[in-house]
C-alpha cells in the first residue's frame, strides 16, 4: 500500500506543469514601519502585487505613523506600497524589517530594498533638475507660451533617456534579482524598435529575467515595430516559377529589384473580381507606368489556355507569369491579391486593398518625387 502511494505520488508529479512547480516559493514575514505625509492622514494605504495589480493588504492610516507585518511570497519580485492620495513606494519582498519613507520614496533596511532607494535617489535629482529648469523656463517672459510648451516636452525626452540610462547601468550589478528586473522592465518600456540596444540590455541579465511575461511582451512588441512592413510574406512566392504568354519558362522573381515599385497582381480567368480588377490595373499601367511603376500579373489555379485567353481579350500590356494549374502558393489564400514590393525587391505591403490601391500608389509617387 506504501508503495502504491509512493508511485502514485511520482506519478501526479510528472504531470505537473514545469512553471507551476518553478513557481513555489517560500512566505517570509517582513515588519513595516513608517511616517505617512500629511496628505495621508485618514487615508487607506494598500499593499499591490505588480504582476496583476491585486491588493494583497491594505492598513488604515488612521494616525500618521504606522506599523505591519506582512507575510508574502518570495515568487513575487516586488510589491507597490501606495496611498489614495498617491504616495508611492516600491517594496521588494527580503526577511527583516523596512522603514518606509514617502518622502523620498523608498523602503529602507533590507540588502535590495537598500540598493533600489539608492536608484530613486538618482530618479529624485533627475527630476529636481528637471523642475528646477522648468521652473527658470517659466520666469522668462521673451519666450512665448508655445517656445515654452516645446522646451519643456524637450526637458522630458532628456530626463525620461536619463533615468532609462540609470536604470541600464544597474542591470550588470543585478543582472538576477528583483531590482534588475524593475530596471529592465522599465527600460524596455522606453525602447520602440531599437533591437540592437534591446540585445545589448538583454545580454547582461540572466535567462530568468528574460522569461518574465512582462519582459517577454516588451521584446515581441519591439521585434515586431522593427520588422518591415511585407516581411511576412511567404519567402516560397519569391521562388514562383511559370510560362509567360508565348509559352517560354519564367519566373516571378526576373520581375522583383529591378530598380522600380513593382505591383504584384494575383489572379485567374474565372475570377469575376480579378477580370474586374484588370481595368483599374491598366489605368495604373498608364498613369504611374510613366514614373517608372512595374505591374507583373501571377495566374494560378487555371488553365494555361484559359489564362491566355483572358489576358488577350483584357488586351493586358504587362508581364504574365502563368503558374501551374496545380501549383499550391501557401502565401496567397485567396484572388484578386496585389502585392507591393520596392526597387530593391522588397515586399512592402503583403496585401493592397482594391478600393485602396490607387490612393496607395499615388502618395508613394508623391513621397518618391514623382519617381517609382
Amino acid at each position: 500500500m506504501t508503495r502504491l502511494l509512493l508511485y502514485s505520488a511520482l506519478l501526479l508529479l510528472t504531470f505537473i506543469p514545469q512553471h507551476l512547480l518553478a513557481q513555489q516559493s517560500e512566505i517570509i514575514e517582513l515588519k513595516i514601519t513608517g511616517e505617512a505625509t500629511e496628505f495621508d492622514k485618514d487615508q487607506q494605504m494598500r499593499l499591490i502585487r505588480v504582476s496583476d495589480g491585486v491588493v494583497v493588504d491594505s492598513v488604515p492610516l488612521k494616525a500618521r505613523r504606522f506599523e505591519k507585518v506582512l507575510r508574502l511570497p518570495t515568487s513575487e519580485p516586488y510589491y507597490e506600497l501606495c496611498t489614495d492620495a498617491g504616495s508611492r513606494v516600491y517594496l521588494f519582498p527580503e526577511p527583516g524589517a523596512l522603514k518606509i519613507s514617502f518622502e523620498r520614496e523608498v523602503a529602507l533596511g533590507t540588502p535590495l530594498n537598500d540598493k533600489f532607494a539608492q536608484l530613486m535617489d538618482k530618479k529624485n535629482e533627475l527630476l529636481k533638475c528637471r523642475e528646477e529648469k522648468e521652473r527658470t523656463l517659466s520666469r522668462d517672459k521673451s519666450i512665448s507660451q508655445l517656445e515654452f510648451a516645446m522646451l519643456a516636452d524637450s526637458l522630458l525626452s532628456d530626463y525620461d533617456a536619463s533615468l532609462a540610462a540609470v536604470y541600464a547601468s544597474q542591470l550588470k550589478e543585478h543582472p538576477d534579482d528583483a531590482v534588475g528586473l524593475f530596471c529592465l522592465r522599465a527600460v524596455l518600456r522606453t525602447i520602440d524598435d531599437d533591437t540592437q540596444s534591446t540585445k545589448n540590455l538583454v545580454s547582461q541579465v540572466s535567462k530568468r529575467l528574460t522569461q518574465d511575461e512582462e519582459v517577454k511582451e516588451h521584446l515581441q512588441r519591439i521585434q515586431k515595430n522593427a520588422t518591415p512592413p511585407g516581411s511576412d510574406l511567404d519567402p516560397a512566392i519569391y521562388m514562383l516559377r511559370g510560362m509567360d504568354m508565348k509559352g517560354q519558362p519564367t519566373a516571378l522573381r526576373d520581375y522583383l529589384g529591378k530598380g522600380h515599385y513593382t505591383l504584384v497582381h494575383f489572379w485567374a480567368s474565372w475570377c469575376p473580381p480579378c477580370r474586374e480588377e484588370m481595368a483599374e490595373l491598366r489605368a495604373y499601367y498608364i498613369t504611374y507606368g510613366r514614373q517608372g511603376l512595374q505591374i507583373v500579373g501571377v495566374g494560378m489555379n487555371d488553365d494555361y489556355t484559359a489564362l491566355c485567353n483572358e489576358a488577350e481579350r483584357q488586351a493586358i500590356l504587362w508581364p504574365q507569369v502563368f503558374l501551374d494549374k496545380y501549383q499550391r502558393v501557401d502565401g496567397v489564400k485567396y484572388i484578386p491579391r496585389l502585392i507591393l514590393f520596392d526597387p530593391k525587391g522588397n515586399c512592402i505591403n503583403t496585401n493592397v486593398p482594391r478600393e485602396d490601391a490607387e490612393d496607395t500608389l499615388e502618395k508613394l509617387a508623391r513621397s518618391m518625387g514623382g519617381k517609382l
